[in-house]
């Protein structure tokens, strides 16, 4: 994804002739990705709502600390370096065993012990810095909600699929989950 991001902000076309030597730091990248991306998503029409789309056509500008100039993220830029946790992308940068988010969350879903499949459907928790990213959620609910219709083993379990928000910083999610588990009483008589 950052590599997506460098790339675009590196065109011509995208006019940050003069700051170009920033993008080299990986931190800035990040930045970029947090403030100005998104994820996509269509909604479906339903019983209550019409068909509605979560997507810009509007440029965006990232202003940097110690800068003059603000880095112009394009457009395309902006929800198209997300599409890679969506769509396969070309085997060059390719680096996991599954091409997509939702297949990832198939695959994973069929290596669980099938009486248990239910349960994890149903509390579906994402973290870490890439839920940060919006859209990621109501998008990732639709693509896994599909997968699993498609399938025909675990389709049974779409209509169950529920992702459970968290009480704090989707990014210290983790953390928050060990730290907790560490301070249970009677974890050394129960656990490996």
């Amino acid at each position: 994804v950052l590599q997506a991001i460098k790339k675009a902000l590196m065109d011509p076309a995208a006019g940050n002739d003069g700051i170009l030597d920033i993008l080299e730091d990986e931190t800035v990248l990040e930045d970029v990705l947090v403030c100005a991306c998104y994820v996509t998503c269509d909604f479906p029409k339903d019983r209550e709502q019409p068909a509605r789309s979560l997507k810009s056509d509007k440029d965006a500008e990232v202003r940097l600390l110690g800068r003059d100039r603000a880095l112009k993220v394009p457009a395309a830029c902006r929800h198209g370096v997300t599409e890679c946790f969506f769509h396969p992308q070309s085997a060059e940068n390719h680096s996991c065993a599954c091409d997509t988010l939702p297949e990832a969350f198939v695959r994973t879903l069929e290596l669980c012990p099938m009486d248990i499949r239910a349960q994890l459907v149903q509390n579906v928790v994402i973290c870490g810095g890439g839920a940060t990213l919006r859209g990621l959620l109501p998008r990732l609910a639709l693509e896994v909600q599909k997968a699993l219709q498609q399938h025909k083993v675990l389709s049974a379990l779409a209509p169950k699929l529920r992702l459970t928000p968290v009480d704090f910083a989707p990014i210290c999610a983790a953390w928050t989950g060990g730290a907790i588990y560490g301070s249970l009483e009677g974890v050394p008589d129960y656990s490996a």
